[in-house]
C-alpha cells in the first residue's frame, strides 16, 4: 500500500537532494555546464515552505515564532520590511517578526523565486512605483565550490545593486538561503515535534457507487 512519505524522510529527501546535486555540480569544470542555479533557488524554497507548512498544523503559533526568532538571529536581512504588503498564503503563514507591520523582504523572495520558478522557470520581475523594477539574481555551485565552504564565500548574499537600466537586483546564494533556513530549523527543534505534515490530495471526482 503507498503511504505518505514521514516528515522526517521529506526533510531528509529535500536536503540530501540539495546537498548531494550542488556538490555533484561543484565537481564538474566545464564551463558549458549548466550549474543549477535556479534548481537550487526551488530547492531551497522548497524548505522553506515544506517547515511553514509543518508549523500550520501547531494552532499556538509557537513553531513558527520559533522559527522566526532562529532565522532572524541567523540573518535579520530576511525579515527587512518592504514598504507595502504584497505577499499572501493561504494554507500556511510565512516567518515573520511582527504580523502588525508590512511584508518581510523573504515573503517577497518566497514569492519571485517559488512562483516564478515553479510556474515560468524564472523569476518573477516586481515593477516598483517609480517605474523602475526589482529583481533577483540566482548565484549557483561553480567549480570546487561545494556546500561545505559556502559560510566562507557568502559575501554578497542578500546584496543590493543597481543595473546599467537604473533596476533593483538583489543577489540571492541559494546555498546560503538553505543553510540559513536549515540551521534555523534544527535551532528551533521543529522537527522533534509531533506536528503531522497536511498532505495534499486529490479526490476521485470519476467514483462510482456499486451496488
Amino acid at each position: 500500500m503507498v503511504n505518505n512519505l514521514t516528515v522526517k524522510e521529506i526533510f531528509d529527501f529535500i536536503t540530501k537532494d540539495f546537498e548531494g546535486l550542488w556538490n555533484s555540480v561543484a565537481k564538474n569544470n566545464d564551463e558549458n555546464t549548466g550549474r543549477g542555479n535556479f534548481i537550487f533557488g526551488r530547492q531551497a524554497m522548497t524548505l522553506l515552505e515544506f517547515v511553514c507548512r509543518l508549523c500550520s498544523k501547531d494552532t499556538t503559533r509557537k513553531e513558527i515564532k520559533k522559527l522566526s526568532n532562529n532565522l532572524i538571529r541567523i540573518q535579520p536581512k530576511y525579515f527587512t520590511i518592504l514598504p507595502a504588503k504584497c505577499v499572501s498564503t493561504a494554507d500556511f503563514s510565512l516567518p515573520s517578526i511582527d504580523e502588525s507591520q508590512n511584508d518581510p523582504l523573504l515573503w517577497s523572495l518566497f514569492d519571485l523565486i517559488r512562483h516564478g520558478l515553479s510556474h515560468q522557470y524564472q523569476q518573477i520581475i516586481a515593477n516598483l512605483n517609480d517605474g523602475k523594477q526589482f529583481y533577483v539574481k540566482l548565484t549557483g555551485p561553480t567549480f570546487d565550490y561545494y556546500i561545505n565552504k559556502s559560510r566562507t564565500l557568502c559575501n554578497n548574499h542578500l546584496a543590493y545593486s543597481i543595473d546599467s537600466d537604473g533596476d533593483l537586483e538583489l543577489t540571492i546564494y541559494p546555498n546560503i538561503l538553505y543553510l540559513d533556513l536549515k540551521d534555523a530549523i534544527y535551532d528551533s527543534g521543529i522537527l522533534k515535534t509531533n506536528l503531522q505534515f497536511s498532505y495534499l490530495s486529490r479526490p476521485n471526482v470519476n467514483k462510482k457507487i456499486t451496488m
